[in-house]
């Protein structure tokens, strides 16, 4: 059975961590920030959750195992970067209540990646790479998506990219909040 961390407030871990399955990390309110720049070879499911104030999370390095990704806020500001490489990252949730959330996919993925992106109001940003193909679709009550660069047909964006080393399947829903949805490069 691998290892596990569980963290309230703020972490960093860098060097070796063979067995580390899984990272959770819980922030009640203030500043707090986690920033993985190590060898978790073993690691496959990283959960963060924010209640106020503000979360910055960056994951750099290369995350083999990797499978799961989730984040939530209920306010404040929760940003994420994930840099790194990310062979076997197969979905992400991204689910925030009010506040700003930000989530920078500019690493390297292969495949499918499926994500779900939820927001109450506020408003979420969303950076995918220019190289990667995407599709979203977009829910939204009183809210709306915003998606330059991508090909829109009725509440479908796509990024096509022939031969593109991941491709991302995206939902996403909203009551009254927004989604901007930008390409990097």
């Amino acid at each position: 059975m691998g290892a596990s961390l569980q963290q309230r407030g703020s972490a960093r871990l860098e060097g070796n961590y063979p067995a580390l399955e899984t990272v959770e990390l819980k922030t009640a309110n203030g500043k707090s920030a986690l920033l993985l720049d190590a060898n978790c070879p073993a690691l496959q499911n990283l959960e963060l959750e924010q209640v106020s104030g503000s979360l910055k999370g960056k994951l750099a390095g290369e995350y083999v195992q990797l499978q799961t990704l989730k984040a939530g806020a209920v306010s404040g500001r929760l940003s994420l970067s994930l840099p790194g490489a990310y062979p076997a990252l197969t979905a992400f949730n991204l689910n925030t209540v009010s506040g700003k959330a930000a989530l920078d996919l500019s690493g390297d993925f292969q495949g499918e990646i499926c994500g779900a992106i939820h927001t109450v109001s506020g408003q979420t940003e969303l950076k995918i790479p220019r190289r990667m193909a995407a599709t979203l679709t977009g829910n939204f009550l009183t809210g709306r998506m915003k998606a330059e660069g991508f090909t829109r047909s009725g509440n479908t964006y796509t990024h096509e990219v022939p031969e593109a080393p991941a491709a991302f399947k995206i939902k996403a829903r909203g009551v009254s909040g927004n989604i901007e949805v930008q390409l990097t490069e």
